[in-house]
């Protein structure tokens, strides 16, 4: 029998690829990130809450937008907010939408702001955003529920209640993340509560919290990567802007979390294509 050429090998593994693309596969490629977000101890090819996120058709790096504090504060402010993040979901690169908004905003307001996110997630900006997930801090459990959010972004001191969040989405698997300022603290989270995703910092100072001035920096998250060996994404948080996302990455980072360099730029659309560049080319040279 006639041996296939090089030449032929190649074109049949890309062809196969091409057909098959790499979330198909157990594993989400080569390299030494490992799988980037998927558990190591899982060897079932059923996929686990940990593979949602990039079962999706997602690959790293990440990039997550948070809302501003203020974005229920008025009818106003909601219309607003969900006219910029529909900009920013105009053009491909945002992975995750994280709701983040005061304990005294009106519950019909954040119920309203969840599901036009929703919307423009699973309506028109599907093509060029496919699976970007909704999530709500875990103040607002109700009215992410009654929004149709994919998930809850647990805060740090509210994780305990992680389990009973479960079982108030059930049947549906919610995407469940948290954050961590410390090592310990995720390890603490992976080995208790087996979130989708970590934030981790403070990376950099910020105006979310412009008295904190002993800051974690933008090597914890490639840190907080290795030690929970690899059991989830971890974006990296707190000052994060277009000039600086490179440097979490190229640290091990698998992505990045921003608000105010997206949300309050002229154009965030173009905010969100350069990051996502700067992010893309860190994580090459850094693989």
């Amino acid at each position: 029998m006639r041996r296939l050429s090089w030449f032929h090998c190649c074109f049949i593994l890309w062809t196969w690829l091409e057909v098959f693309p790499a979330s198909s596969f157990p594993l989400f490629g080569v390299s030494k990130r490992k799988n980037c977000g998927r558990l190591n101890s899982s060897s079932s090819t059923t996929p686990t809450s940990h593979e949602r996120l990039l079962l999706s058709g997602q690959k790293p790096p990440f990039l997550a937008v948070i809302t501003e504090p203020d974005a229920c504060g008025s009818d106003e402010r909601v219309a607003q907010t969900l006219h910029v993040l529909q900009r920013v979901l105009s053009v491909s690169g945002v992975n995750l939408i994280s709701v983040r908004v005061t304990s005294d905003s009106k519950k019909s307001r954040v119920v309203q702001l969840v599901r036009g996110l929703v919307q423009l997630a699973e309506g028109e900006s599907s093509s060029e955003n496919p699976g970007v997930r909704i999530v709500v801090t875990s103040d607002w459990v109700d009215a992410a529920m009654e929004g149709g959010a994919h998930g809850i972004h647990v805060k740090e001191s509210h994780r305990e209640r992680i389990p009973e969040i479960r079982k108030q989405f059930e049947p549906r698997q919610p995407l469940i993340g948290t954050s961590a300022h410390s090592i310990v603290s995720a390890q603490s989270a992976m080995q208790n509560f087996q979130p989708d995703y970590l934030f981790v910092g403070t990376c950099y100072p910020t105006q979310t919290h412009p008295e904190k001035l002993d800051l974690e920096g933008p090597e914890l998250p490639g840190q907080v990567m290795e030690v929970i060996q690899y059991g989830c994404p971890v974006f990296a948080i707190g000052g994060i802007h277009a000039n600086n996302c490179a440097e979490p990455i190229s640290m091990g980072a698998t992505g990045v979390a921003t608000i105010r360099a997206i949300l309050q730029a002229k154009d965030p659309a173009v905010v969100v294509c350069g990051m996502k560049h700067n992010m893309q080319q860190a994580f090459v040279k850094s693989e």
